[in-house]
């Protein structure tokens, strides 16, 4: 089995490289073969665990307390993007700002599609129609350096709402699973030219 943190690292773009490497507080230097080994090992270090999918749990359990969401337990066959997608949707649900203001019944539903993403059950949230639109949207954003700048920005409030033994793991996985997103994303803007 691939050693998912080296994979992701290796499929990472220069800036997403660089953006981990400061929240990991690593060094990086001139060559990428061995920054990705440095990075995976301050991953590793900082999460005190080799596992990724070990770490992921983790963090989602992290995640869903910060959501108020229970989570007792993540099934054994739950698979690592799936997990992934859970830390999304709790995250995403943490910082609505609206997320005060939700009925119990809109809180429901969205720990509902959290706990479906756990399932392997997420349904898509588009149409092909509107998913057109957006991989062009997201294309433009793209060329403009807006798909990394968003969602690293994103990840310093993350690192505020952890303690300090998540502090840096919270950060850093969810860039991981950015990278993950990213080339899904990159995949249906292929498709859709």
């Amino acid at each position: 089995m691939a050693d998912e943190v080296l994979t992701r690292l290796r499929a990472a773009t220069p800036s997403e490289r660089s953006a981990l490497a400061k929240i990991l507080s690593v060094e990086l230097g001139d060559e990428a073969d061995v920054n990705v080994v440095r990075l995976a090992d301050a991953f590793r270090s900082a999460a005190s665990e080799k596992v990724y999918r070990t770490t992921l749990v983790a963090v989602a359990k992290e995640v869903a307390g910060k959501a108020e969401w229970p989570l007792e337990k993540i099934a054994d066959t739950a698979e690592v993007a799936w997990i992934e997608d859970y830390v999304y949707q709790a995250l995403g649900f943490v910082h609505r700002p609206d997320r005060a203001t939700l009925s119990d019944l809109d809180k429901a539903k969205e720990r509902e599609r959290a706990e479906q993403a756990l399932q392997g059950k997420l349904p898509p949230p588009q149409t092909d129609a509107s998913l057109a639109g957006v991989a062009v949207a997201a294309g433009l954003g793209f060329l403009f350096g807006w798909w990394v700048v968003a969602p690293l920005a994103a990840v310093g409030v993350f690192a505020l709402l952890f303690g300090p033994s998540m502090k840096k793991v919270v950060p850093a996985t969810l860039l991981l699973i950015h990278i993950r997103k990213r080339r899904e994303f990159e995949k249906v803007l292929t498709v859709a030219a």
